[in-house]
């Protein structure tokens, strides 16, 4: 991320030169260890956002749309394939779009779906604008949903991408290497400061990092959630496993009584797990129906892992089951090996 300074660049057209000549350097200065860039301007994840009224061509405004902020960001040609952002429909920028007066723009899936219902929107036309003209945008391209501010926002998703057309006194460059790109770092300062000294670079990040950045207090309240589970689930199944293990053992006067009286030790053991097992099913059912009610409190903790995911609570399921078969199956083995008399002593 750059700043340049407004009193050496008040013109526009000294910035685009200065983003010019700074493509052609580092293109030059990186060779083969560069696979692609592009100019934008904000760095992912960020965007910046806009308020206005858009309506499709030939319909009417979407008032949900006008409520929401829309994140919006000039690119350069090559945005895409730097960022690995996926196209789902259409086609990226090209040269020359940044003067076409169609008004290009790609748009995420979720802006295609409530604008049209539809992802393969390329193709369409959409008014944007209240206050004054509106002006018209042509869609050449639909994107995937980025996850620009946080799985957790509202408008997460909602980008509208147009191409470089002026250039602001911030943007970011985004560069994609070969091999470790920490080890360009300073080839890129160089090549900024050839130019212009008296620039200021704000930051150099790995997009990772800058991602992470972003979803920092949804992996800090998802790791705390986290433990305060594994420990309820540690507490529950070892309880679990205390209380039928005592049950179970309670019954051993019952299982010598049998014993004695001729039943096989092979139908003893299954008959007495049974019985145990009946109040787990019941209370695996009980749980299921209370976590069902209760888990669209915690949403908002999860990201890309849904309310009702089926693998999730097959797994707590399967756990509790085999914890409760051992507690049952373990005494109930113990017991029917005792001797008869024995266990006819027993308290």
């Amino acid at each position: 991320s750059l700043d340049l300074p407004e009193e050496r660049y008040p013109e526009e057209a000294g910035r685009i030169e200065f983003q010019r000549q700074l493509e052609e350097r580092i293109a030059a200065a990186g060779g083969d260890r560069i696979e692609s860039m592009a100019v934008a301007s904000y760095p992912p994840p960020r965007g910046g956002v806009w308020f206005s009224k858009f309506t499709p061509e030939g319909g009417e405004p979407i008032a949900e749309l006008e409520r929401i902020p829309i994140f919006m960001t000039w690119v350069s040609p090559g945005y895409l394939e730097t960022l690995r952002i996926p196209l789902v429909h259409g086609r990226d920028f090209l040269p020359g779009d940044e003067t076409d007066e169609a008004n290009p723009v790609i748009v995420s899936a979720e802006w295609a779906t409530r604008m049209w219902n539809d992802e393969r929107a390329a193709g369409k036309r959409f008014y944007a604008g209240g206050r004054g003209e509106p002006v018209l945008f042509n869609v050449v391209g639909v994107i995937g949903n980025p996850k620009l501010t946080g799985p957790v926002a509202t408008y997460d998703g909602l980008l509208i991408l147009q191409p470089r057309e002026a250039a602001d006194l911030s943007l970011s460059l985004a560069v994609r290497t070969k091999g470790d790109p920490l080890a360009l770092v300073e080839t890129l300062k160089q090549q900024v400061w050839a130019i212009d000294p008296d620039v200021p670079i704000e930051d150099i990040a790995l997009v990772e990092d800058l991602m992470a950045g972003t979803l920092a207090p949804q992996r800090f309240n998802a790791t705390l959630v986290a433990l305060a589970a594994g420990v309820a689930l540690c507490l529950a199944l070892i309880g679990l496993y205390g209380v039928l293990a005592y049950s179970v053992g309670q019954r051993t006067r019952e299982i010598g009584i049998r014993v004695a009286l001729g039943a096989q030790r092979s139908h003893l053991v299954p008959m007495v797990t049974w019985q145990g097992m009946r109040l787990v099913f019941i209370g695996v059912v009980i749980g299921l129906v209370s976590a069902l009610a209760l888990s669209r409190f915690i949403e908002s903790l999860l990201y890309e892992v849904d309310t009702f995911d089926a693998m999730t609570y097959a797994t707590v399921v399967v756990m509790f089951t085999l914890v409760s078969t051992l507690a049952c199956l373990a005494p109930a083995a113990r017991a029917a090996r005792l001797d008869p008399m024995e266990a006819l002593r027993s308290e």
